[in-house]
């Protein structure tokens, strides 16, 4: 196995927060991550395709093995722990998932076909349930006392992008210690950093973070809610949250 493959293979699979994750990366990621684009703010056509999908499925068995194949993998790479936003584009890592854009297309123009054909309530209900999926919003916002921690800002200047983001760097909560890359990620997000956990959430209080005095970190909560779409214009959600 060559390095790149053991690396790959101790950070793994992880599904949690998984709707988060999912969010980040397919939709809207700068309010957390202060970088990147979403997959569907890209190629909002993709949207046509979570519409369409439950009439794909019923365009026969080869429509139906495409979509199993196309939403397997889509899933599954969510739940790769180093698939992250800032690296989609930044470092390429899109490119994961290039070869099954056409296979949405297809399911697209073949579901909406299928929309068409279907009886008004069957199609009004699936094209109402579509634009709800696609109207969430994630936020981070302040945490409450009991609310679960899924950043942390950590205030002070902060060096450039690599450097934080690849930093060896663990942040020691109170159950035990976060790395960076493996538990969580570390990056630049304004004037200072965020702490993103990526395999649990924080918990408060924390015993030691980055070795340095920066003062107080700033705990994140994820708010789920409903609102215009994320991947249209005027991108309401593109800013840093909290």
């Amino acid at each position: 196995a060559s390095p790149y493959m053991l690396h790959s293979a101790n950070l793994g699979f992880d599904w949690h927060a998984y709707g988060w994750k999912a969010f980040v990366l397919l939709v809207e990621p700068r309010g957390w991550y202060g970088d990147g684009t979403g997959l569907i703010a890209r190629h909002p056509w993709i949207a046509l395709s979570v519409i369409g999908l439950p009439f794909a499925l019923m365009a026969g068995p080869a429509m139906r093995l495409l979509v199993l194949v196309v939403v397997g993998q889509l899933g599954l790479y969510v739940a790769y722990v180093d698939l992250l936003p800032t690296g989609l584009w930044r470092y390429g890592n899109v490119h994961y998932w290039k070869w099954f854009m056409p296979g949405l297309a297809l399911i697209a123009v073949v579901g909406l076909r299928g929309l068409r054909a279907a009886p008004r309530a069957w199609a009004g209900g699936a094209v109402v349930a579509g634009l709800l999926i696609l109207a969430v919003r994630i936020d981070a916002v302040p945490a409450g006392p009991d609310q679960a921690v899924r950043a942390l800002d950590l205030p002070g200047p902060s060096p450039g992008f690599a450097e934080i983001y690849f930093a060896p760097v663990t942040i020691n909560d109170a159950v035990g210690p976060m790395r960076n890359i493996y538990e969580m990620r570390l990056v630049p997000v304004g004037a200072g950093i965020r702490a993103i956990g990526l395999r649990r959430d924080f918990v408060l209080p924390l015993a030691d973070w980055l070795g340095m005095d920066r003062g107080p970190a700033r705990a994140l909560a994820a708010r789920t809610r409903l609102g215009w779409f994320c991947w249209l214009p005027p991108y309401a959600c593109k800013r840093p949250g909290g």
